[in-house]
């Protein structure tokens, strides 16, 4: 009987077996996955809720990973965040006053890179500025200089 996958090896094209089910049928439609298991749609259709909740996810975060790759190709060659000393955290606070720099509130602070340390931005009293979660996580990992 003539396969209904188009990609199919050898070893697969002798035995029609359900990965799931076990059930060996020549006149079944098989999902054929990456990894060469066959599925029968049977399983497939009871199986699809579980796939789409895990599997699916899987793809999104790895898909989601490869674009920060190529968005930060820094981050893949050895990147690695530094610690900020204390004394420097505090040195940054008091110079701003313990205000975001962006929108002036004093609370849920914490410090930015002005050029960031993915674009080769140094932890530097000249580099750091203080800001609320709430902007630095707008701002992100741009180069946005001031307006004077």
């Amino acid at each position: 009987m003539k396969s209904n996958l188009a990609h199919e090896s050898p070893e697969l094209q002798q035995s029609k077996q359900c990965h799931l089910c076990g059930v060996v049928d020549d006149y079944t439609s098989y999902f054929q996955t990456k990894y060469e298991q066959l599925i029968c749609f049977e399983c497939m259709s009871d199986h699809s809720e579980w796939y789409l909740s895990h599997v699916s996810k899987l793809y999104i975060d790895l898909k989601r990973s490869e674009r920060l790759e190529r968005m930060y190709p820094s981050s893949s060659n050895g990147y690695k965040k530094k610690k900020i000393s204390q004394t420097l955290r505090m040195q940054v606070y008091e110079r701003d006053g313990f205000a975001c720099v962006a929108c002036g509130v004093q609370t849920n602070l914490s410090l930015d890179h002005i050029k960031p340390e993915v674009l080769g931005g140094e932890s530097t009293l000249e580099n750091l500025q203080t800001m609320c979660t709430s902007c630095n996580s707008r701002k992100g990992a741009r180069y946005v200089e001031a307006s004077n």
